[in-house]
């Protein structure tokens, strides 16, 4: 074309040429074809336009958006399919599947005011604060309320049984100094510090996670710290307002009878019997040795399994990830990995530094820099290359009159060159600069080189091209200052960082968790199992995704932060409150039994009640078929339903056995534990009764 030959390569895909006898039988009727191409299954043409310093980012946002939706909605033809691929709709379409899920977070709200509904204000005051504050919105973000809801309804619960149980109490043993501050007073100092425990590890974990983070992660775990804030504060001023206002209003009533509330009374002290009686049974059942070791021992199974899945948990960076299952940018990107990617895969090396061209040297060295990627392997050659100075070099001798060799470079020609019909494309090559005294010069430009293979449709392939890539750049780096730029490289980074951020997440929740807990807690061993506890729940998250179809890639990594943090929730709560039946009442017998009777009284249903209402919340993300609600609702179900296997089975098998051990082995002078048939576990209720006649069965021995 203009007398100029080049390559079809970088445009043309799922090529199919006529063969020799095909073009004999043309040539026999007397017909004259065009090209020899028979079919082309895809055209690529890529657009590059020249910005008017008076447009803005919005105005060049909502043109290219304007393109795409034109050819999505109003353009027609029965033989092209057209598929317009651009930066600004590419981040509309990921917006588009955040924004699907905000119509859902009404049905996770329903779901909540079936249990509490104040949940609901920290989502607005935390999102209201941080946009006034001018935090970016990020369609990841609108996941953090949900998870808000599941938070924030877990303190709720802890609170609202701790009422129950004060005032149970009181109405069991009245006191003089009875009053609406002394019962919000005890509300906070029994669910305050397990509130407090897990609020600040999940509040570091995020931060720590922000810190480690790419962008969009780093802005889901900033959004998820302040809302957990948010959350803390809320629990501890509003809603315990709330609970004051509404507990004056109790307080009024709370002597007056009637037989309805007779009648009711009799029907919940029947409920409390069968809850009592299971407990007992329960707690009888997991106190045997027997029993615990069986369940050590399946603790042991679990971990070798979950770590042969961590082990073995790939890395996806696939498009269909982060779209609407119905957006085009989906078939588009199937039809770039498919004809594409394998047939012309390209390298952008960016000369930020070209420096004096009329050097003849400096051309060479910048040519053999050139020739240096065109001879790589997985190249296509110079065939598929787009570099200037060739280009350059024929405007400057057009019918070959000069010498052989390096012709002599002016940017002075570069306007006119630029000029020129057939060179006029190298405009969104070149970057021009003025100099003081008007005269023009180069000030950078880029080159594109192409490469092909059917193994670069691995991401592991690309990555390792990429790397030789800038392998290639580094050697010259002083002389250029050249780097590299690749579509896939953003995603072909995280590849690397994923794993660390992970582990590195996974340490510094661990460690913050132990000094949040050693702040309120100070015995070591109740510290350590608690921590290890945190440690598993975490490997089996990780563990089990593999085996659930989940992949490393960003939105697992935001996943796996959150759970992180999360996972200290229903451990801490176990551990706070076995840790202070050992040294905070003296009416509560010492044996292991008795202790652990205490605190799944204390904790068991709230956690239950949180979990169970957590799942249903985050139910509601798959109403949307999108890959990050898949995510997050395997994560939270993963990160719920073994937080409550650590807690109602592990940690207590392993503070019966260590209390077995203790005890048998190593006590010089084992003293036997008192018969306690008759000891009442005063304190304990598990719905707001505490000296109910259940509750006195006979304890074995520990």
């Amino acid at each position: 074309m203009f007398g100029r030959t080049f390559s079809l390569q970088p445009n043309f895909f799922g090529i199919k040429k006529y063969s020799n006898d095909e073009l004999e039988k043309f040539n026999a009727k007397n017909k004259t074809i065009l090209t020899n191409m028979k079919e082309a299954k895809m055209v690529l043409l890529q657009f590059r336009g020249e910005r008017d310093e008076s447009w803005t980012d919005e105005q060049i946002k909502a043109y290219e958006i304007a393109i795409s939706e034109y050819f999505i909605n109003d353009y027609k033809n029965p033989h092209l399919k057209v598929l317009v691929v651009s930066n600004s709709f590419a981040q509309k379409e990921i917006q588009r599947g955040g924004l699907k899920l905000q119509p859902f977070l009404a049905v996770g709200f329903v779901i909540m005011v079936v249990f509490t509904v104040f949940t609901e204000l920290i989502i607005g005051a935390a999102f209201g604060m941080l946009f006034f504050a001018g935090f970016r919105f990020g369609p990841i973000i609108l996941v953090t309320p949900f998870l808000i809801l599941a938070i924030g309804v877990d303190d709720s619960f802890l609170m609202m049984h701790a009422w129950q149980r004060i005032v149970s109490k009181l109405r069991k043993h009245p006191r003089s100094d009875d009053s609406i501050e002394y019962r919000i007073a005890e509300v906070l100092a029994e669910a305050g510090p397990s509130i407090t425990i897990s609020a600040l590890t999940n509040i570091m974990a995020f931060i720590v996670g922000a810190l480690t983070s790419p962008p969009e992660v780093e802005l889901f775990c900033y959004a998820n710290a302040f809302a957990l804030f948010v959350d803390t504060v809320f629990s501890v001023t509003l809603y315990a307002a709330i609970m004051a206002i509404c507990g004056k209003q109790e307080m009024k009533t709370e002597n007056q009878t009637s037989n309805s509330s007779l009648k009711l009374q009799k029907h919940l002290q029947k409920a409390k019997n069968v809850c009592y009686n299971f407990l007992d049974f329960y707690i009888n059942l997991l106190t045997k040795v027997s029993v615990s070791i069986f369940i050590i021992i399946l603790l042991f199974g679990y971990l070798a399994l979950t770590t042969y899945g961590l082990l073995n948990l790939g890395i996806d960076l696939s498009s269909h990830k982060f779209f609407l299952k119905d957006s085009i940018l989906l078939e588009a990107d199937n039809y770039r990995l498919k004809y594409v990617i394998p047939y012309f895969t390209p390298a952008a090396i960016i000369v930020n530094n070209p420096g004096n061209l009329s050097d003849p040297q400096r051309i060479k060295n910048l040519n053999n820099f050139i020739h240096s990627f065109e001879t790589m392997n997985n190249s296509i050659g110079s065939d598929a290359t787009k570099y200037f100075l060739r280009d350059y070099e024929e405007y400057k001798d057009p019918f070959g009159d000069l010498p052989p060799g390096i012709k002599p470079f002016n940017a002075a020609d570069l306007d006119d060159f630029l000029s020129w019909p057939e060179y006029s494309f190298w405009k969104g090559f070149l970057k021009l600069k003025t100099e003081k005294n008007g005269s023009k010069i180069l000030d950078k430009f880029f080159v594109n080189v192409g490469f092909e293979g059917k193994e670069l449709v691995s991401w592991e392939e690309r990555g390792r091209l990429l790397k030789a890539w800038r392998d290639e750049v580094d050697k010259y780096q002083d002389t250029f200052n050249a780097t590299i730029y690749s579509d896939d490289a953003l995603f072909l980074d995280l590849i690397k960082v994923i794993p660390s951020v992970s582990w590195q997440s996974a340490a510094a929740t661990l460690v913050c968790m132990t000094i949040a807990c050693f702040l309120f807690m100070f015995d070591p061993f109740t510290v350590i199992v608690a921590s290890l506890s945190i440690c598993s729940i975490c490997l089996g998250i990780f563990g089990f995704l593999h085996f659930w179809s989940i992949s490393q890639d960003p939105v697992m990594m935001a996943a796996t932060v959150m759970s992180i943090g999360f996972s200290v929730d229903i451990p801490a709560h176990i551990a706070f409150h076995y840790y202070r039946t050992g040294v905070t009442s003296s009416s509560i017998d010492p044996s292991v039994k008795a202790r652990l009777k205490h605190t799944l009284a204390a904790v068991g249903f709230p956690v239950i009640q949180a979990g169970v209402s957590t799942c249903l919340c985050v139910l509601s993300l798959l109403m949307v078929p999108m890959y990050m609600s898949e995510v997050f609702v395997k994560t939270m179900f993963l990160c719920i339903i073994l937080g409550l296997i650590h807690g109602l089975f592990i940690m207590p098998a392993i503070f019966n056995l260590y209390q077995k051990i203790r005890t048998n082995c190593f006590s010089k002078n084992r003293r036997q534990e008192k018969d306690v048939k008759n000891v009442a576990l005063k304190g304990v209720n598990f719905f707001g009764d505490f000296d109910n006649p259940k509750m006195t069965n006979a304890l074995a021995p520990a």
